[in-house]
């Protein structure tokens, strides 16, 4: 990937991270049929509410314009970060959209980069340029610097540039929405049946699909979508092919696989004192509050009895470390399980090679590093000093960082129990590229914050797999092998124990 790449390239690129060009190319016997035809009539349903989608974002952000007018910095900051997620994901849907439209009708030459053109052509003429130079085979950069040279930002005028921008924004959204109005006769019928049942069945329609969209229509649209993007993003500095190559690595991470990753450990290089151990055996038991608390507070005596849960360490000798970890309740009206969440952390060592939390627990702060500099000063591979690794990377904020996306996390993919307290589960599905963003979010500039995101969804994977089994046998053995990066479940230590003796331990 690279700036000069040409449309065609990033719908390549593209492509690699699109499910169903995927599918239609490996195992489509199974997921589609042998009706290609069909495969891409649901590509484009998935484009088109993707598009969709992403445009509600682009318009709340031109309604938020209207605060900001006061602070052209913190403006043009939010419009930066809007290219680098929305603008650049709303790219993806129309290239996918574009793409399986060329594949039902070959003859129509649907991609973008002939859709861009035909626009640069047309707004050309309307500002009596006489001729337009510029081929599909241009860069997606020489594509941008024509659109500038027809349409410059002037960014040194606050008043035009708020204008401009608003205007781009409403435009984008003025155009999806009239593609929306095309797509929703392919979503539903005048008679009322869904379009996605008539997909059931062997015929495709593909030619009343193309007649609806509106061939002509539609490449007006996208050409126009794509120029107001551009001119978006030339109005902070970037330009559409900045948006591109951004989409295309946050598309990228989304879609490698876990086995692909890299095993990363932040502490390697360090003294064993104050490594993570590499293979870990918690034992999770539930006593009540009272026993831990009941003569502590009158009012403890006065609650209800309710389980709380501790945590006993088993190092990879076998040997009792004794207990570790704060006693927890599930600090809620409802008994959610949720004192049982020190297994999350116990997947992010595992996974991620990080946790904060369980070097605190553990007492393996890494409050040394043992290479020196050229002037004999301790650093790590950033360059920065014990100091650094202990107060930031291990220290109390990135301590309530990893709590906090712990409980995060949590609440996400619950399923909420019933009134008498049972039916509570975890919805896997909802780790999706919206959850991600927040976890990538909350988890920004600390040293794990470079993780791809396979990593992460396997690592609440595991977690919420093993948490769902302590909650319902109310405990068990907890094993955690960081070389291969898993974390399991048993009911008897003896399983466990034989899971530590295959490790080579």
């Amino acid at each position: 990937m690279s700036d000069d790449m040409t449309f065609a390239e990033y719908s390549r690129y593209a492509s690699k991270t699109d499910e169903y060009a995927h599918a239609m190319t490996t195992v489509s016997t199974e997921l589609l049929g042998s009706n290609h035809e069909t495969g891409h009539l649901k590509a484009v349903n998935v484009a088109l509410l993707g598009m969709i989608s992403r445009t509600g974002s682009v318009a709340a952000v031109a309604k938020r314009l209207y605060r900001l007018q006061d602070n052209l910095q913190l403006t043009q900051d939010r419009i930066r970060s809007l290219c680098d997620e929305e603008l650049g994901d709303l790219l993806w849907y129309m290239d996918l959209l574009a793409r399986n439209v060329q594949q039902l009708a070959p003859d129509l030459r649907f991609d973008l980069g002939t859709t861009y053109c035909m626009h640069l052509s047309e707004m050309a003429e309307a500002c009596f340029i006489a001729e337009f130079e510029g081929s599909r085979q241009d860069s997606i950069g020489e594509l941008s610097s024509k659109a500038a040279e027809l349409l410059p930002i002037y960014s040194d005028d606050s008043a035009i540039w708020f204008s401009a921008v608003r205007v781009a924004l409403m435009n984008i959204a003025s155009d999806a929405g009239s593609i929306a109005q095309r797509a929703s006769k392919l979503f539903a019928r005048e008679n009322g049946e869904r379009y996605t049942q008539e997909l059931s069945g062997r015929e495709t329609r593909v030619d009343e699909v193309i007649e609806i969209l509106a061939p002509d229509a539609l490449k007006r649209d996208l050409g126009s979508m794509l120029w107001n993007i551009d001119a978006v993003a030339r109005s902070v500095g970037l330009t559409l092919a900045d948006v591109a190559v951004s989409n295309l690595k946050r598309a990228s991470d989304h879609h490698t696989a876990f086995q692909d990753t890299d095993v990363k450990q932040y502490d390697s290089d360090l003294d064993s004192e104050y490594q993570l151990p590499r293979h870990m055996c918690f034992k999770f038991f539930e006593v009540t509050n009272h026993h831990y608390f009941g003569d502590i507070k009158e009012r403890l005596r006065r609650q209800p009895q309710r389980p709380v849960v501790r945590m006993r360490w088993i190092d990879d000798n076998g040997q009792d470390r004794g207990l570790v970890g704060d006693p927890l309740d599930d600090n809620a009206a409802k008994d959610d399980g949720y004192r049982y969440h020190d297994v999350i952390h116990l997947a992010h060592a595992t996974v991620l090679g990080w946790s904060p939390v369980l070097r605190r627990i553990l007492r393996v702060k890494r409050r040394e590093t043992p290479r020196t500099d050229d002037q004999g000063r301790r650093v790590d591979d950033k360059g920065y000093g014990s100091e650094y690794l202990d107060q930031v990377e291990d220290g109390a904020r990135a301590i309530f960082t990893e709590d906090g996306l712990a409980a995060f996390v949590f609440k996400a993919l619950e399923i909420p129990p019933n009134s008498d307290g049972t039916g509570s589960s975890f919805d896997l599905d909802r780790l999706d590229a919206e959850l991600f963003r927040h976890i990538k979010h909350m988890v920004q500039g600390l040293e794990v914050d470079n993780q791809p995101v396979a990593v992460w969804r396997e690592a609440y994977t595991q977690a919420f797999g093993v948490f769902s089994q302590l909650r319902a046998n109310r405990g068990g053995y907890v094993y955690c092998d960081l070389d291969k990066r898993t974390i399991t479940y048993s009911e008897t230590y003896a399983e466990q124990s034989s899971q530590m003796v295959s490790a080579g331990r």
